[in-house]
């Protein structure tokens, strides 16, 4: 797939209560995910209404790295509690009963914005 016409999302670990446009990731070296890409699925969010929290890298590895390093535009949607932790992450209390489907309502909506906005931009695109 040409990276000039492929954009990924990774959506990770949405059950959370706050969701997030994470910035970057890397055990043994922080990626920062193309801004065009964060930048874009932030703003998708705001033209959702949906709260995004910014600012956030993790440490650990999503689905994500792959296209990353491939070097593919990509963007994380995530959601974190409190301590900027996943919740219930690979833990026993990690259940349907223990998410909170608002969050992953929202990414739905946000993913959808996103799509439109790409579409709209698309369409344009080749207008001219």
């Amino acid at each position: 797939m040409d990276p000039e016409h492929t954009e990924f999302v990774c959506l990770e670990c949405l059950g959370g209560p706050t969701m997030i446009v994470l910035e970057g990731e890397g055990m043994l070296q922080m990626r920062d995910y193309p801004q065009q890409m964060r930048e874009a699925l932030a703003n998708a969010a705001a033209d959702a209404g949906v709260p995004v929290r910014r600012g956030l890298r993790t440490v650990a590895a999503t689905d994500a790295v792959i296209a990353l390093r491939a070097g593919y535009p990509v963007a994380t949607l995530a959601s974190v509690e409190d301590t900027k932790l996943p919740l219930n992450y690979h833990w026993p209390s990690d259940t349907p009963e223990a998410l909170h489907w608002d969050t992953i309502s929202d990414a739905i909506a946000v993913c959808d914005r996103l799509l439109r906005q790409r579409e709209r931009r698309d369409t344009l695109s080749r207008a001219r």
